[in-house]
């Protein structure tokens, strides 16, 4: 089981929207796939279970959960996929870490809860979306995380956010793992200003894996519709792109190999508005 986690200081920069759906795409696919919530503004649980009461990512890190790692992950109303919830309570881990002066212990149960899920071999990939800030989960996070994908606007702010991720979470030496950390921009035109931010990022030593132009979309009948949008600044402004032919696994894929080729995406004649 190879571990994601999907991290960036900088808010809004497409964290919780790359989750949730690399990890329907995935499960689509047949990849089995476990999604865990580390933000305790629980989007990512509201997407796929809206209203959920049970036992969170909370209960595995202060060790008030199952005995047995499985009974306490939940079920999707997707095959192949799997999530362990978030909660507001996390919120009180950061106190708690905060007035004890340490995570107590919590790194080490998320990455146990981890380790028996490997050891089973019940997933093919797990993907953690981490909350805009270095909290008790986040940490634990990339503690355990054999990578880092950190989700980046074209902007100097979310470029910071992602060097100051990568800063601190090299000093998790805990286990003596220290994860690969990717770039994926979420949020870019074909700008100056983007192409700048991009080669910077390279600059900085950043491994780059791409950019993406948009978004995809989950419907009533599945992961089906590849739909692109931009966001430029606040308030978002309405923009026309292309739709893409390609497979967003697979171009997932192609930049994890580093062999995705620009003048290989294809377009559609369709056009999409968000």
């Amino acid at each position: 089981m190879k571990i994601y986690a999907i991290a960036n200081f900088k808010g809004g920069t497409g964290k919780t929207q790359t989750a949730v759906n690399l990890a329907a795409m995935m499960a689509r696919d047949g990849e089995r796939t476990l999604l865990i919530d580390a933000d305790p503004q629980h989007n990512a649980t509201d997407f796929y279970l809206p209203e959920f009461e049970g036992i969170t990512l909370t209960d595995v890190l202060t060790g008030d959960c199952e005995q047995v790692w499985e009974d306490n992950v939940s079920p999707t109303n997707y095959s192949f996929l799997a999530m362990l919830p978030a909660d507001m309570r996390l919120l009180m881990l950061d106190l708690r870490a905060f007035l004890g002066g340490g995570t107590d212990g919590m790194d080490k149960r998320l990455f146990d809860f981890l380790e028996c899920a490997k050891g089973d071999e019940a997933y093919d990939f797990c993907l953690i979306d981490c909350p805009p800030s270095f909290t008790a989960a986040s940490v634990a996070a990339l503690v355990c995380a054999d990578e880092v994908i950190l989700p980046v606007k074209a902007d100097a702010f979310s470029r910071q956010g992602a060097l100051e991720m990568i800063y601190q979470a090299k000093g998790l030496r805990y286990y003596n793992i220290v994860p690969r950390f990717r770039v994926l921009a979420t949020m870019a035109d074909r700008s100056r200003l983007s192409r700048q931010v991009i080669d910077q990022l390279r600059a900085d030593g950043i491994t780059y894996s791409g950019c993406l132009y948009g978004g995809f979309m989950l419907t009533k009948d599945g992961p089906k519709v590849l739909e692109f949008n931009a966001r430029f600044g606040d308030p978002e402004t309405q923009v026309v792109l292309p739709r893409m032919k390609a497979d967003l696994v697979q171009v997932f894929l192609d930049i994890d190999a580093g062999k995705l080729d620009p003048a290989s995406i294809e377009w559609e004649d369709n056009w999409a508005v968000s």
